[in-house]
């Protein structure tokens, strides 16, 4: 069979030969070892979660390819100008398209161009910013829709969902749920339209979320000053993840607005506010950077889900880049002192001239 590898942007991959061998292909996936072989420079990379020691170097975007493992079959990896190899060419635009067929491509992919199921792709592999920003909105759509069928009892998650015999009918069932679902809608969807409407539309009718501005709270302290805090109030020290949360959302059983606001005066450790203010503006540049937002205040109004949502993309991003092929860290499990040190380490490189000032 022929190799699937694309040289310039374009599929050596004999399309109707493709077509002719579909379900042929199809019915060899889950008999496939899990692993996926790619080429990095021009050496072989088996990536089946051996130990990073054993893989090539490779560049961030190379790495972030690494890092995951695409489906076996008939799905193509792209070489960018770069040498990076990627699942959709480099100058390739997130499509605007219906809920339904978003939901089918977020699954199955686009066979007809090779592209592998949505839900693999990475910030890494969009060059435009509206693209990004597309993803985003689809990523988070789709996630109502895979709660509600988790919900419904259709799948324990959204690997077992991917291999569901009759996708359509869950969406239709799940969409039809959502339309009558007043705590997710902030305005109706017509289920008649289940077919037809738009992820943008679904993504526009959503609950945004938004909130009272917290930061208006006060506290008096016994030398009359007003604060945003009670007086001797401790930054907790926490994972990034949690301080994400509370970077937006605050400390809401201790009537305290979002951490943003804050300054070094309201709380005790000051020092432990410094380094989160560091760690979570690197987190929201990148968030700029992938188009998700357009600036910090538009993560204040976003819902409870989106906002983890951003965050999770901002993260993943950082890892990957920092961490090459090695599995970097979870947010559950990088402490804001640990991303704060790890930001400092990299500017001593940059200033050593050793190393990229991306997220500096």
């Amino acid at each position: 069979m022929a190799s699937n590898h694309i040289v310039g942007g374009h599929s050596v991959y004999d399309v109707a030969h493709l077509q002719d061998h579909l379900v042929w292909i199809q019915n060899l996936i889950e008999n496939l070892p899990r692993t996926i072989d790619i080429t990095v420079g021009d050496k072989p990379a088996n990536v089946d979660g051996g130990h990073a020691a054993s893989r090539p170097k490779s560049s961030a975007a190379a790495a972030s390819i690494a890092r995951r493992v695409l489906p076996r079959g008939a799905f193509a990896q792209f070489e960018w100008t770069c040498g990076d190899q990627h699942p959709v060419p480099e100058d390739w635009k997130f499509p605007q398209s219906t809920c339904l067929a978003m939901w089918e491509l977020w699954f199955h992919g686009d066979l007809s161009s090779q592209l592998c199921p949505f839900r693999h792709l990475l910030g890494a592999d969009l060059t435009d910013p509206n693209s990004k920003r597309s993803m985003y909105v689809a990523r988070r759509v789709i996630k109502v829709l895979i709660d509600l069928a988790i919900s419904k009892g259709v799948a324990a998650n959204e690997d077992a969902l991917a291999d569901h015999s009759d996708l359509r009918s869950v969406y239709h069932q799940c969409f039809e749920t959502m339309s009558q679902h007043p705590t997710l809608l902030s305005k109706p969807l017509d289920v008649d339209k289940w077919s037809t409407c738009s992820y943008m539309t679904v993504y526009d009718a959503l609950q945004k979320g938004r909130r009272t501005n917290l930061h208006e709270l006060t506290f008096t302290w016994a030398d009359g000053t007003l604060h945003l805090t009670p007086e001797g109030y401790r930054l907790p020290a926490t994972n990034c993840s949690a301080m994400w949360q509370m970077w937006f959302r605050g400390d809401a059983a201790a009537g305290i607005g979002p951490f943003r606001y804050l300054k070094e005066s309201d709380v005790d450790n000051r020092q432990d506010l410094y380094r989160a203010r560091k760690a979570m503006n690197m987190l929201v540049e990148v968030a700029i950077e992938q188009g998700v937002v357009t600036s910090q205040d538009d993560l204040m109004a976003l819902s409870d889900e989106e906002l983890e949502t951003a965050f999770e993309l901002a993260f993943d991003d950082y890892t990957l880049q920092t961490h090459g092929d090695d599995k970097g860290p979870t947010p559950q499990d990088m402490s804001v002192r640990r991303l704060y040190e790890s930001l400092q380490k990299r500017k001593r490189l940059v200033d050593d001239g050793g190393g990229s000032s991306v997220f500096l």
